[in-house]
């Protein structure tokens, strides 16, 4: 079993599974923080400045903005958890210089068929018709993440991340992580 005190990163492309493998976790008993939380993550333009949300057009288009972790707020959020264990999911641009505040990070692995099918799926939300208000729905964006499908994956295995099959149950990578 591991020990009580863990800081745990969970991270992989759009469509990995890290949402709804956050939810699993938190259903069962767990710490859990989201990377997507306003003021632990800001939006950035290009140059890394901030700035507000990305208009429609920019999100349409996946161009000219990203999502980093604000390190400072990040690390006041995890003197919360100094004695617990807590599971940290995100897919910040800035994760090679967060990542050395867990002492744990896994990557969900997931090939291109695997992500398009998520993308697909969650782009026709509940109701099943296409809308624009998810991260993947539009063709740009799904284009972005299949683009860098392939480089996020090498720089995740030269980082060091433990890699996890995004294929597998949110029971299963449960089972792996936190056993």
């Amino acid at each position: 079993m591991k020990s009580a005190h863990r800081l745990v990163l969970i991270s992989g492309v759009s469509g990995s599974g890290k949402t709804t493998l956050m939810k699993y976790f938190k259903k069962h008993g767990k710490n859990v923080l989201d990377g997507s939380t306003e003021g632990i993550g800001i939006w950035v333009d290009a140059e890394g400045n901030p700035r507000g949300k990305p208009t429609k057009s920019e999100w349409a288009k996946r161009e000219g903005f990203d999502w980093i972790w604000d390190l400072n707020a990040l690390k006041k959020e995890l003197q919360k958890y100094k004695r617990r264990e807590v599971y940290a999911f995100s897919d910040a641009a800035n994760l090679s210089e967060v990542m050395t505040l867990f002492e744990e990070q896994y990557w969900l692995n997931a090939d291109a068929k695997l992500i398009s099918s998520r993308l697909r799926k969650r782009a026709r939300g509940k109701l099943g018709k296409i809308h624009g208000k998810t991260y993947g729905a539009t063709k740009a964006q799904k284009d972005y993440v299949l683009r860098k499908l392939n480089a996020n994956n090498e720089w995740a295995k030269k980082m060091g991340f433990k890699f996890v099959d995004a294929a597998l149950t949110p029971k299963t990578i449960f089972k792996i992580i936190t056993s």
